[in-house]
């Protein structure tokens, strides 16, 4: 119903329909949250007197580590009354958040995703076409909602004009990355590919660790030569490990490795032009690339 992601691999959730997790049952007023494969209630938002009729789906983790949430259904609790399009607070109690009236959004449309980034920027997206002044604001769309107003942040042309947006976060901000060597001058020997076993069904990726200290892993990728976008993970973890056995997949084959931390992946390396080589069909980490020469701040 609602999600949030606190960092990678940790997560907070609001359930769409009751679910039992780890013995537990959660219902759609709990918010979960997941962390090392471990399920736990963050919140009830029943015993704060939240209707069985009404449904969470927008939900953040605010720089405060305040819970901020949305709800699907006008909501009144207690003396208060809160629509679709406000943002609500809970810090003891639900308390408004942001006004979504005062703001110009009118009470037709809702608000179905929320976040806030790492320079603080509140972000919204609604379920409907929804016009704030003189400009529309499609489903999909990211929406900037400052004090001052809302504006357009981010959107993707290739989003459906009929598709809600049901998730939204923004990553707190992370180290970056850098890269394995690749021949650039980067010191160190380039990624080696030699046999693995007598049979030859498998071969062995070797390569030297990354300039940071930071990167503490690596993630490989694997490609079909010819269709240099086509590369996907096959391990997102090398346990630290400068070496990865692959058993190749059919027809000619390339592979890339890049460095790693805890949040971010780095670079692939560069092309004969001296460029970035390209993200391919999935990501096993948002990139975010330093030079070799820098330091991480």
């Amino acid at each position: 119903g609602a999600l949030d992601v606190i960092d990678i691999g940790n997560y907070l959730f609001v359930p769409s329909s009751p679910v039992e997790l780890d013995g537990v049952t959660y219902g759609t007023r709990d918010v979960v949250a997941y962390s090392a494969g471990v399920y736990s209630q963050f919140a009830s938002l029943k015993s704060l007197g939240l209707p069985a009729s009404a449904g969470i789906d927008a939900l953040f983790l605010s720089s405060s580590n305040d819970l901020v949430l949305s709800f699907d259904v006008p909501v009144r609790i207690g003396l208060s009354h809160f629509l679709p399009a406000d943002l609500v607070i809970l810090n003891g109690s639900l308390t408004l958040y942001r006004d979504g009236t005062n703001s110009g959004i009118p009470p037709s449309s809702n608000i179905t995703a929320a976040a806030e980034d790492s320079a603080g920027t509140l972000l919204v997206t609604f379920d409907v076409p929804t016009r704030i002044g003189a400009t529309r604001y499609l489903p999909g769309q990211w929406v900037r909602w400052e004090t001052s107003g809302l504006s357009l942040f981010e959107q993707d042309l290739s989003w459906p004009p009929s598709a809600q947006l049901s998730g939204l976060s923004a990553l707190p901000a992370g180290l970056p990355s850098a890269t394995v060597p690749g021949g650039f001058g980067d010191p160190g020997p380039m990624l080696r590919v030699s046999p693995y076993d007598p049979s030859g069904d498998s071969i062995l990726l070797s390569w030297s660790a990354s300039c940071l200290s930071s990167d503490v892993d690596y993630v490989v990728y694997e490609g079909v030569i010819g269709d240099f976008g086509s590369h996907a993970p096959i391990a997102c973890s090398t346990g630290g490990v400068t070496a990865f056995t692959v058993a190749p997949g059919d027809g000619m084959r390339y592979y890339l490795v890049a460095p790693r931390n805890a949040s971010r992946e780095g670079s692939f390396g560069l092309t004969s032009d001296g460029t970035e080589r390209p993200l391919g069909l999935v990501s096993c980490l948002p990139r975010s690339v330093a030079a070799c020469s820098t330091s991480p701040p």
